[in-house]
């Protein structure tokens, strides 16, 4: 994975990998998806590792009376993010009614996001399908296999190349993996 294939998006959208607030991640999202909707613009601020380096429990409730923000320089930040980008054009190319938290679970189960990049067209994502992928243990609670396994055989019938709504396009090719 490169290390700053993100810059390129933040670059695009106008905003600082270290400081995403809401209306970054909006802008974010405008380079991808024609309806972010509240999801990607909330689910940033709910994992520990973008917030700051400090783990925090899963129980662990913060509550921001001011202005919030995400400082996305730390490397498992990026790659969440980098995820989380990635489910959001996937779920937009492929038609999918699934959650983002949902799909950024299952994604890395099912495949590898290879190459992000941006041209005058739009964000391009480079996404390796993992053949014969399986249901991780630690996804098993709250994944339904079912649902797993038709999200599997979506990935595997998406097309090579399919166009983003707002430009740009998620390119699929197999892992070798």
């Amino acid at each position: 994975m490169p290390d700053d294939d993100l810059s390129a998006i933040f670059e695009s959208a106008g905003v600082d990998a270290t400081h995403l607030g809401p209306e970054e991640l909006s802008r974010l999202a405008a380079r991808i998806t024609t309806d972010p909707g509240p999801e990607l613009i909330l689910l940033p601020p709910r994992v520990a590792g973008l917030f700051d380096l400090q783990d925090r429990p899963p129980d662990f409730l913060e509550i921001h009376d001011r202005e919030w923000w995400l400082d996305a320089t730390d490397r498992r930040g990026r790659q969440y993010l980098r995820n989380l980008l990635a489910a959001t054009a996937i779920a937009d190319t492929l038609g999918l009614y699934h959650t983002l938290t949902w799909l950024s679970a299952v994604l890395s189960a099912t495949a590898t996001v290879e190459a992000v990049t941006v041209d005058d067209r739009g964000v391009h994502f480079t996404v390796a399908r993992i053949p014969s992928p399986e249901l991780p243990a630690e996804l098993a609670d709250d994944i339904n296999p079912q649902d797993f396994a038709e999200f599997v055989a979506i990935l595997a019938n998406a097309g090579p190349v399919v166009p983003l709504p707002v430009g740009g396009t998620v390119s699929f090719t197999d892992s070798a993996r």
